[in-house]
């Protein structure tokens, strides 16, 4: 039976890195998918496949604690196995996806040109200028998302995902493990850098590997006071991707400010009208005017 105590990464790992394990974590999503919150013993050696019944159980029962909790003669994901069942069906671990560059709608805010591009290597999202070679946006986006929004909404979802990172960093939650971000300035670009800014916020996860160099007008793209602009002026802020904001990626809607503190001031144009926002170290709105 297992402890009470954490189970080492090592070991964690370990415990998934098996066929027979693999294939239990998957059926029971599957199940779960289909309004199976439980499974029985015999059904899910069944749909499993194995039929040698002291192998099979010998396998269940190393996931059970962990990744499979047992309720009296049925089982179902933890917690734990569901974020497992997520990184194999997101093809984190164990797929590559090949997908053919295209191009996007949106001009470059470097040289201005409509000569936006979108690949995919290494797990990557990019759009870039095809003439300047400018990196306008990228991040990792899962294989699996890739195949399955390959038809179509392919640009949508990940402008999406992209948003919704930002979202939750800008909020000082991790959108990777949400543990506690640490956020401040900095004039370090990361490689490649999004945008063109010279001072951007930098976000750590004091718990996981997550870390980032985004341009503050990124951050603000989900904020109220922007969506509501946009609103009462009769525009849906999501009906654009996010590389189509030329405020929110580029150093000329950028004022940094330095008196006791450092601070930030972003403009938001639209139509005849501009929104200013003002932003601390710790991602506060300091100050607001419209023009």
């Amino acid at each position: 039976m297992p402890s009470d105590e954490p189970i080492p990464p090592e070991d964690a790992f370990e415990l998934v890195g098996n066929d027979i394990r693999a294939s239990i974590i998957q059926t029971l999503q599957e199940g779960f998918k289909n309004g199976e919150r439980k499974m029985s013993y015999s059904s899910l050696k069944s749909r499993v496949g194995v039929r040698d019944s002291g192998r099979f159980n010998y396998h269940l029962q190393q996931l059970v604690g962990y990744f499979v909790e047992k309720d009296q003669a049925a089982y179902r994901l933890s917690y734990a196995g569901r974020k497992a069942a997520s990184a194999i069906a997101g093809g984190t671990y164990n797929e590559t996806v090949e997908l053919e560059s295209r191009s996007v709608n949106g001009a470059c805010l470097n040289c201005g040109d409509d000569a936006l591009e979108l690949t995919y290597n290494d797990v990557e999202f990019d759009i870039s200028c095809t003439n300047c070679e400018t990196s306008i946006v990228h991040m990792p986006f899962p294989p699996g998302a890739i195949a399955s929004h390959r038809d179509g909404d392919l640009e949508a979802a990940f402008d999406r995902w992209a948003r919704s990172w930002n979202m939750l960093s800008s909020t000082g939650v991790c959108p990777e493990c949400g543990g506690r971000m640490e956020m401040g300035f900095a004039e370090e670009q990361g490689d490649p850098a999004i945008g063109n800014v010279d001072v951007r916020c930098t976000l750590n996860c004091t718990q996981c590997w997550m870390s980032g160099y985004l341009p503050v007008g990124c951050l603000l793209l989900e904020h109220p006071l922007v969506v509501s602009f946009y609103w009462n002026r009769g525009y849906d802020i999501r009906s654009s991707f996010i590389w189509e904001f030329e405020w929110a990626l580029s150093k000329e809607y950028q004022e940094v400010h330095r008196p006791e503190k450092d601070l930030i001031k972003i403009s938001v144009p639209l139509d005849d009208d501009e929104l200013q926002i003002t932003v601390d170290e710790s991602f506060e709105v300091v100050n607001t005017d419209k023009r």
